[in-house]
C-alpha cells in the first residue's frame, strides 16, 4: 500500500505570477461541482435500475488534529470529518451541488477537496468497493473526459481504499489530481482533490495531507448490540 499523503497540511506558498487564485478555485469549483450536478452517482445508478502504515497515518492525523493552526471540517450528513489549515474555508451556499457533502478550499482559492457519502443500501448486491469506483471512474470519463493513472491501494480514515490520479477537462478547463473511494459499514465515500495543471506541484502536497485526515463519524459505523444485563443471584 501507499501513503495517502506526504505531509500533514500546510498552507502552500503563494503563487507566483498568472491567473489569480480567485478565478482558478472559481473554475475548479464550477467544474466539478457542476460535474456532480449532472451527474451524481447515486443518481445514475438508480437510472440504471502514500499508505505509510495505518499506524503512520494514524500518527500524521493525530500531529495534525492536535495542532494550533489548523480546523475541522465536518460534512453537511454529519458522516465525514476532515482538518485543514485555519485559513481554509467551507464552500456553500448555491457554490455546492446538493450530491457534494463537504466541499473545502485553500485560503488562496486555488486547491480544492470535495466529499460525497452514499449509504451502501442505495446500491444492488452488496457492491463491492471495486465496483463502486468503476462507477464514479466512468462518470467522469463521460462527463470530464477524465483519464486515470493506475490504482493505488491505500487505507483512509481505517478503511481500504483506492485511489486514481486523473486528468479532466470541463467546459473547456484542465484538470489535475487525486480520486479516492472507499467504503465504511454503512456508506461508500468518495473525494476528489484538484487544481489546475500549472498549480498542481505547488498545491497537491497540500490537498492530500487534508484527505489524509480524514475520519468516519462514530454514527457510520456498525453500533454494537448493547450487552444483556448482569443476571442477579
Amino acid at each position: 500500500m501507499n501513503p495517502v499523503g506526504p505531509e500533514p497540511p500546510r498552507e502552500a506558498p503563494p503563487r507566483a505570477t498568472g491567473t489569480s487564485s480567485t478565478t482558478v478555485v472559481w473554475i475548479v469549483v464550477a467544474s466539478l461541482f457542476g460535474l456532480l450536478l449532472v451527474c451524481g452517482v447515486g443518481g445514475a445508478v438508480g437510472f440504471f435500475a502514500y499508505k505509510r502504515s495505518a499506524a503512520g497515518l494514524s500518527s500524521a492525523g493525530s500531529s495534525l488534529t492536535g495542532a494550533a493552526t489548523t480546523r475541522s471540517f465536518t460534512s453537511r450528513d454529519g458522516i465525514v470529518s476532515m482538518v485543514a489549515p485555519t485559513s481554509w474555508k467551507p464552500i456553500g451556499g448555491d457554490d455546492v451541488s446538493a450530491a457534494v457533502d463537504l466541499g473545502i478550499s485553500s485560503a488562496a482559492e486555488d486547491v480544492l477537496v470535495f466529499n460525497v457519502n452514499e449509504s451502501v443500501g442505495d446500491f444492488e448486491n452488496e457492491l463491492a468497493l471495486g465496483a463502486y469506483a468503476d462507477i464514479v471512474k466512468n462518470l467522469y470519463r463521460e462527463n470530464m473526459k477524465a483519464t486515470f493513472r493506475g490504482t493505488e491501494t491505500i487505507e483512509l480514515a481505517g478503511y481500504p481504499a483506492v485511489r486514481f490520479p486523473f486528468e479532466g477537462s470541463y467546459g473547456g478547463i484542465r484538470l489535475r489530481g487525486f480520486l479516492f473511494a472507499l467504503k465504511s459499514p454503512k456508506s461508500f465515500h468518495h473525494l476528489v482533490v484538484a487544481t489546475v495543471p500549472s498549480d498542481f506541484d505547488r498545491l497537491i502536497g497540500t490537498g492530500l495531507g487534508v484527505v489524509a485526515t480524514m475520519r468516519i463519524v462514530t454514527p457510520n459505523r456498525a453500533i454494537p448490540s448493547p450487552a444483556p444485563p448482569a443476571s442477579r443471584l
